[in-house]
Protein backbone atom coordinates (compact mmCIF):
# COMPACT_ATOMS: atom_id res chain seq x y z
CA UNK A 1 0.00 0.00 0.00
CA UNK A 2 1.24 3.18 -0.91
CA UNK A 3 1.73 5.96 2.00
CA UNK A 4 1.68 9.30 0.49
CA UNK A 5 1.42 12.76 1.87
CA UNK A 6 -1.97 13.21 0.40
CA UNK A 7 -3.22 10.30 2.00
CA UNK A 8 -1.68 11.75 5.47
CA UNK A 9 -3.31 14.98 4.72
CA UNK A 10 -6.80 13.52 4.12
CA UNK A 11 -6.64 11.24 7.03
CA UNK A 12 -9.70 12.42 9.36
CA UNK A 13 -8.06 12.17 12.82
CA UNK A 14 -5.52 13.53 11.62
CA UNK A 15 -7.89 16.91 10.58
CA UNK A 16 -9.58 16.77 14.04
CA UNK A 17 -6.25 17.04 15.80
CA UNK A 18 -5.11 19.66 13.27
CA UNK A 19 -8.75 21.85 14.38
CA UNK A 20 -8.07 20.85 17.88
CA UNK A 21 -4.33 22.88 18.03
CA UNK A 22 -5.92 25.96 16.02
CA UNK A 23 -8.38 26.60 18.91
CA UNK A 24 -6.17 25.59 21.38
CA UNK A 25 -3.12 28.41 19.88
CA UNK A 26 -6.33 30.95 18.98
CA UNK A 27 -7.26 30.56 22.82
CA UNK A 28 -4.04 31.05 23.88
CA UNK A 29 -3.46 34.08 21.67
CA UNK A 30 -6.84 35.47 23.32
CA UNK A 31 -6.04 34.68 26.82
CA UNK A 32 -2.37 36.79 26.46
CA UNK A 33 -4.24 39.49 24.98
CA UNK A 34 -6.91 40.14 28.08
CA UNK A 35 -4.02 39.40 29.96
CA UNK A 36 -1.41 42.01 28.48
CA UNK A 37 -4.47 45.02 28.76
CA UNK A 38 -6.26 44.16 32.08
CA UNK A 39 -3.81 46.52 33.48
CA UNK A 40 -3.76 49.16 31.05
CA UNK A 41 -6.28 52.23 31.16
CA UNK A 42 -9.05 52.23 28.94
CA UNK A 43 -8.84 55.56 26.60
CA UNK A 44 -12.27 57.19 27.08
CA UNK A 45 -13.06 60.20 24.61
CA UNK A 46 -14.13 63.18 26.32
CA UNK A 47 -16.94 63.79 27.27
CA UNK A 48 -18.74 60.73 27.99
CA UNK A 49 -22.12 62.10 28.98
CA UNK A 50 -24.00 64.81 29.36
CA UNK A 51 -21.70 68.26 30.70
CA UNK A 52 -23.32 70.32 33.13
CA UNK A 53 -22.26 73.57 34.36
CA UNK A 54 -23.34 74.53 37.67
CA UNK A 55 -23.89 77.83 38.67
CA UNK A 56 -24.32 79.06 41.92
CA UNK A 57 -26.61 82.19 42.04
CA UNK A 58 -30.47 81.94 40.80
CA UNK A 59 -31.70 82.04 37.05
CA UNK A 60 -31.28 85.07 35.92
CA UNK A 61 -28.82 86.72 37.64
CA UNK A 62 -25.63 88.29 35.49
CA UNK A 63 -23.44 84.68 36.33
CA UNK A 64 -26.32 82.85 35.08
CA UNK A 65 -26.63 84.55 31.83
CA UNK A 66 -23.22 84.21 31.19
CA UNK A 67 -22.84 80.52 32.12
CA UNK A 68 -25.91 80.07 29.34
CA UNK A 69 -23.88 81.64 26.51
CA UNK A 70 -20.76 80.01 26.89
CA UNK A 71 -22.80 76.49 27.54
CA UNK A 72 -24.35 77.26 24.01
CA UNK A 73 -20.54 77.76 22.91
CA UNK A 74 -19.08 74.65 24.37
CA UNK A 75 -21.40 72.56 23.76
CA UNK A 76 -20.81 72.60 19.73
CA UNK A 77 -16.52 72.77 21.08
CA UNK A 78 -17.10 69.32 22.95
CA UNK A 79 -19.75 67.66 20.57
CA UNK A 80 -22.15 67.19 23.35
CA UNK A 81 -24.79 68.82 25.13
CA UNK A 82 -23.75 71.65 27.53
CA UNK A 83 -26.74 72.17 30.67
CA UNK A 84 -27.14 75.01 33.15
CA UNK A 85 -27.94 74.31 36.83
CA UNK A 86 -28.45 76.64 38.97
CA UNK A 87 -27.83 75.60 42.84
CA UNK A 88 -27.86 78.51 44.57
CA UNK A 89 -28.21 79.58 48.04
CA UNK A 90 -26.09 80.93 51.27
CA UNK A 91 -23.96 83.51 49.11
CA UNK A 92 -23.10 81.05 46.18
CA UNK A 93 -21.72 78.09 48.96
CA UNK A 94 -24.22 75.65 48.21
CA UNK A 95 -23.50 75.58 44.66
CA UNK A 96 -19.64 75.77 44.91
CA UNK A 97 -19.15 73.33 47.43
CA UNK A 98 -21.44 70.66 45.35
CA UNK A 99 -18.98 71.24 42.44
CA UNK A 100 -15.90 71.47 44.81
CA UNK A 101 -17.37 67.69 46.24
CA UNK A 102 -17.77 66.48 42.56
CA UNK A 103 -15.41 63.69 41.34
CA UNK A 104 -13.30 65.11 38.91
CA UNK A 105 -14.53 64.17 35.27
CA UNK A 106 -14.99 67.18 33.58
CA UNK A 107 -18.88 66.53 33.48
CA UNK A 108 -19.60 68.32 36.28
CA UNK A 109 -17.88 72.07 36.08
CA UNK A 110 -18.50 75.12 37.75
CA UNK A 111 -19.06 79.21 36.38
CA UNK A 112 -17.97 80.19 39.91
CA UNK A 113 -17.44 84.48 41.09
CA UNK A 114 -15.25 86.20 43.19
CA UNK A 115 -18.75 85.93 45.26
CA UNK A 116 -17.66 82.18 46.55
CA UNK A 117 -14.33 82.81 45.77
CA UNK A 118 -12.57 85.00 47.30
CA UNK A 119 -15.00 87.08 49.17
CA UNK A 120 -16.95 84.25 51.69
CA UNK A 121 -14.09 82.56 52.05
CA UNK A 122 -12.37 85.42 53.44
CA UNK A 123 -15.08 86.03 56.14
CA UNK A 124 -16.44 82.14 56.47
CA UNK A 125 -13.97 79.86 57.97
CA UNK A 126 -16.10 76.72 57.25
CA UNK A 127 -17.29 76.36 53.81
CA UNK A 128 -17.11 72.64 52.93
CA UNK A 129 -14.45 73.46 50.25
CA UNK A 130 -10.72 75.54 50.61
CA UNK A 131 -9.56 77.92 47.45
CA UNK A 132 -7.24 77.54 45.76
CA UNK A 133 -6.89 73.96 46.71
CA UNK A 134 -10.42 72.38 46.06
CA UNK A 135 -10.51 73.20 42.42
CA UNK A 136 -8.87 73.22 39.04
CA UNK A 137 -8.96 76.69 37.37
CA UNK A 138 -9.75 76.64 33.91
CA UNK A 139 -10.60 79.75 32.44
CA UNK A 140 -11.48 83.10 33.58
CA UNK A 141 -14.05 84.75 31.50
CA UNK A 142 -14.68 88.14 32.00
CA UNK A 143 -14.53 91.61 34.91
CA UNK A 144 -17.01 93.87 35.63
CA UNK A 145 -16.49 96.58 37.80
CA UNK A 146 -19.43 98.18 40.47
CA UNK A 147 -20.21 102.07 40.75
CA UNK A 148 -20.70 103.66 43.75
CA UNK A 149 -24.18 105.19 43.40
CA UNK A 150 -25.85 108.05 45.64
CA UNK A 151 -29.31 109.05 45.98
CA UNK A 152 -30.69 112.48 44.02
CA UNK A 153 -31.11 113.85 47.51
CA UNK A 154 -27.91 113.19 49.17
CA UNK A 155 -25.71 116.51 48.62
CA UNK A 156 -22.79 115.70 46.65
CA UNK A 157 -22.00 115.11 43.68
CA UNK A 158 -17.96 113.58 43.29
CA UNK A 159 -16.41 110.70 45.03
CA UNK A 160 -14.27 113.14 47.12
CA UNK A 161 -17.61 115.23 48.07
CA UNK A 162 -19.34 111.72 49.21
CA UNK A 163 -15.70 111.23 51.66
CA UNK A 164 -16.40 114.67 52.78
CA UNK A 165 -19.85 114.25 53.24
CA UNK A 166 -19.42 111.02 55.25
CA UNK A 167 -16.43 111.93 57.40
CA UNK A 168 -18.58 115.21 58.37
CA UNK A 169 -21.36 112.85 59.36
CA UNK A 170 -20.23 109.71 60.70
CA UNK A 171 -22.74 106.75 60.06
CA UNK A 172 -25.29 109.26 58.43
CA UNK A 173 -24.74 107.84 55.22
CA UNK A 174 -27.13 104.54 54.71
CA UNK A 175 -25.64 102.07 52.49
CA UNK A 176 -27.39 99.23 50.68
CA UNK A 177 -25.85 95.76 50.24
CA UNK A 178 -27.73 92.74 48.70
CA UNK A 179 -26.54 90.62 52.33
CA UNK A 180 -24.72 90.70 55.09
CA UNK A 181 -20.65 89.53 53.57
CA UNK A 182 -21.87 90.17 49.72
CA UNK A 183 -19.05 91.95 47.35
CA UNK A 184 -20.79 95.15 47.46
CA UNK A 185 -20.93 94.96 51.32
CA UNK A 186 -17.36 94.15 51.44
CA UNK A 187 -16.62 96.36 48.71
CA UNK A 188 -18.34 99.89 51.07
CA UNK A 189 -16.29 97.84 54.56
CA UNK A 190 -12.73 98.80 52.06
CA UNK A 191 -14.24 102.59 51.38
CA UNK A 192 -14.84 103.18 55.06
CA UNK A 193 -11.83 101.78 55.78
CA UNK A 194 -9.20 103.61 53.38
CA UNK A 195 -11.36 107.20 53.62
CA UNK A 196 -11.66 106.98 56.98
CA UNK A 197 -14.93 106.89 57.26
CA UNK A 198 -18.19 105.21 58.55
CA UNK A 199 -21.09 104.06 57.25
CA UNK A 200 -24.71 102.46 58.12
CA UNK A 201 -24.94 99.24 56.28
CA UNK A 202 -28.56 98.70 55.18
CA UNK A 203 -28.57 94.92 53.93
CA UNK A 204 -31.10 92.95 51.39
CA UNK A 205 -32.26 90.05 50.57
CA UNK A 206 -30.70 90.71 47.02
CA UNK A 207 -29.79 93.60 45.23
CA UNK A 208 -32.98 94.55 43.78
CA UNK A 209 -34.49 95.60 47.33
CA UNK A 210 -31.18 97.94 47.47
CA UNK A 211 -31.61 99.51 44.26
CA UNK A 212 -35.45 100.34 44.50
CA UNK A 213 -35.06 101.68 47.95
CA UNK A 214 -31.90 103.84 46.47
CA UNK A 215 -34.12 104.96 43.55
CA UNK A 216 -37.09 105.67 45.93
CA UNK A 217 -34.54 107.57 48.14
CA UNK A 218 -34.90 105.39 51.41
CA UNK A 219 -31.17 104.75 51.56
CA UNK A 220 -28.61 107.22 50.22
CA UNK A 221 -25.50 105.12 48.82
CA UNK A 222 -24.63 101.15 47.14
CA UNK A 223 -22.19 100.04 44.97
CA UNK A 224 -24.12 98.74 41.92
CA UNK A 225 -22.95 97.48 38.75
CA UNK A 226 -23.37 99.33 35.58
CA UNK A 227 -26.11 97.50 34.00
CA UNK A 228 -27.78 97.14 37.12
CA UNK A 229 -27.71 101.01 37.15
CA UNK A 230 -27.97 102.12 33.78
CA UNK A 231 -31.55 101.92 33.39
CA UNK A 232 -32.43 104.04 35.81
CA UNK A 233 -30.23 107.05 35.09
CA UNK A 234 -33.00 108.75 32.82
CA UNK A 235 -34.69 109.06 36.37
CA UNK A 236 -32.94 111.72 37.60
CA UNK A 237 -32.79 109.68 41.15
CA UNK A 238 -29.52 109.09 41.45
CA UNK A 239 -25.93 109.57 40.76
CA UNK A 240 -22.80 107.72 39.33
CA UNK A 241 -19.64 109.20 40.90
CA UNK A 242 -16.89 106.48 40.26
CA UNK A 243 -16.45 103.52 38.32
CA UNK A 244 -14.40 101.31 40.89
CA UNK A 245 -12.06 99.94 38.83
CA UNK A 246 -8.93 101.18 36.39
CA UNK A 247 -11.12 102.44 33.60
CA UNK A 248 -14.02 104.14 33.02
CA UNK A 249 -16.90 101.59 32.03
CA UNK A 250 -18.42 101.72 28.52
CA UNK A 251 -21.98 102.03 29.72
CA UNK A 252 -21.21 104.54 32.15
CA UNK A 253 -18.68 106.90 29.83
CA UNK A 254 -19.52 110.03 31.72
CA UNK A 255 -18.41 108.63 34.93
CA UNK A 256 -14.74 108.61 36.38
CA UNK A 257 -12.79 105.40 37.01
CA UNK A 258 -11.26 105.10 40.74
CA UNK A 259 -7.97 105.20 39.23
CA UNK A 260 -8.72 109.00 37.37
CA UNK A 261 -9.67 110.60 40.92
CA UNK A 262 -6.24 109.21 42.36
CA UNK A 263 -7.96 106.33 44.77
CA UNK A 264 -6.50 103.15 43.05
CA UNK A 265 -6.80 101.22 46.51
CA UNK A 266 -10.48 101.13 45.97
CA UNK A 267 -10.90 98.46 43.68
CA UNK A 268 -14.28 96.75 43.79
CA UNK A 269 -14.70 94.75 40.52
CA UNK A 270 -16.53 91.69 40.03
CA UNK A 271 -14.71 88.59 38.17
CA UNK A 272 -16.64 85.12 36.76
CA UNK A 273 -14.66 82.15 35.80
CA UNK A 274 -14.93 78.22 34.57
CA UNK A 275 -13.42 75.83 37.23
CA UNK A 276 -13.81 72.01 37.90
CA UNK A 277 -13.03 69.92 41.25
CA UNK A 278 -9.46 69.29 41.90
CA UNK A 279 -8.00 67.02 40.55
CA UNK A 280 -9.46 67.10 37.12
CA UNK A 281 -6.93 64.99 34.53
CA UNK A 282 -4.56 67.35 32.41
CA UNK A 283 -5.45 66.24 28.78
CA UNK A 284 -9.44 67.22 29.94
CA UNK A 285 -8.28 70.28 31.74
CA UNK A 286 -6.02 71.24 28.57
CA UNK A 287 -9.40 70.68 26.36
CA UNK A 288 -11.65 72.56 27.89
CA UNK A 289 -8.87 75.22 28.44
CA UNK A 290 -8.07 75.87 24.39
CA UNK A 291 -12.14 75.56 23.98
CA UNK A 292 -13.37 78.31 26.31
CA UNK A 293 -10.23 80.69 25.00
CA UNK A 294 -11.21 80.01 21.91
CA UNK A 295 -14.94 80.96 22.29
CA UNK A 296 -13.64 84.33 24.12
CA UNK A 297 -11.73 85.25 20.73
CA UNK A 298 -15.42 84.57 18.96
CA UNK A 299 -16.39 88.06 18.01
CA UNK A 300 -20.17 87.47 18.79
CA UNK A 301 -19.68 85.84 21.91
CA UNK A 302 -17.35 89.05 23.07
CA UNK A 303 -20.16 91.79 21.71
CA UNK A 304 -22.88 89.63 23.53
CA UNK A 305 -20.59 89.82 27.03
CA UNK A 306 -19.78 93.51 26.16
CA UNK A 307 -23.57 94.22 25.99
CA UNK A 308 -24.04 93.22 29.56
CA UNK A 309 -21.41 95.23 30.93
CA UNK A 310 -18.93 92.76 30.86
CA UNK A 311 -15.42 93.24 30.35
CA UNK A 312 -13.46 89.94 28.14
CA UNK A 313 -10.67 89.19 30.08
CA UNK A 314 -9.28 85.60 29.70
CA UNK A 315 -6.86 84.32 32.08
CA UNK A 316 -5.91 80.25 32.49
CA UNK A 317 -4.83 77.70 34.56
CA UNK A 318 -2.17 78.62 37.23
CA UNK A 319 -2.59 82.21 36.51
CA UNK A 320 -6.01 82.51 37.02
CA UNK A 321 -5.47 80.11 40.28
CA UNK A 322 -2.80 82.63 41.65
CA UNK A 323 -5.18 85.43 40.41
CA UNK A 324 -8.06 84.08 42.88
CA UNK A 325 -5.52 83.44 45.42
CA UNK A 326 -4.62 86.95 45.60
CA UNK A 327 -8.32 87.82 46.18
CA UNK A 328 -8.42 86.31 48.58
CA UNK A 329 -5.98 86.99 50.52
CA UNK A 330 -6.78 90.99 49.65
CA UNK A 331 -10.04 90.53 50.96
CA UNK A 332 -9.39 88.50 54.45
CA UNK A 333 -6.99 91.06 54.93
CA UNK A 334 -9.92 93.73 54.61
CA UNK A 335 -12.16 91.67 56.70
CA UNK A 336 -10.15 90.93 59.29
CA UNK A 337 -9.19 95.11 59.60
CA UNK A 338 -12.53 96.15 59.83
CA UNK A 339 -14.33 92.85 61.84
CA UNK A 340 -16.24 91.69 59.37
CA UNK A 341 -16.67 87.42 59.72
CA UNK A 342 -19.75 85.03 59.42
CA UNK A 343 -18.77 82.60 61.80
Amino acid sequence: MLVGPAFVLSSPSVMLWSESMKRFFLFIACLLLVCASAGATPVVEYPARTVRIVVPFAPGAINDMIARLLAEKLAVSIGRNVIVENKAGAGSQIGTAFVAKAPPAGDVLLFGAADGLSVLPAIKPSLGYTVPDSFTFLARVGTGPFALVVSANLPVNTFEEFVRYAAANPKAVRNGTPGNGSSTHMGAALIEQEAGIQLTQVHYQGMAGAVNDLVAGHIDSALVSAPTISPHLKTGKVKVLAVMGPSRHRLLPGVPSIDEIGRKNLYVIGWWGLLAPAGLPADISERLVRDVNAILEDKVFRAQLEDRGIEVSPMSGVVFRQFAADDLRRWKSLAQRAKISLD
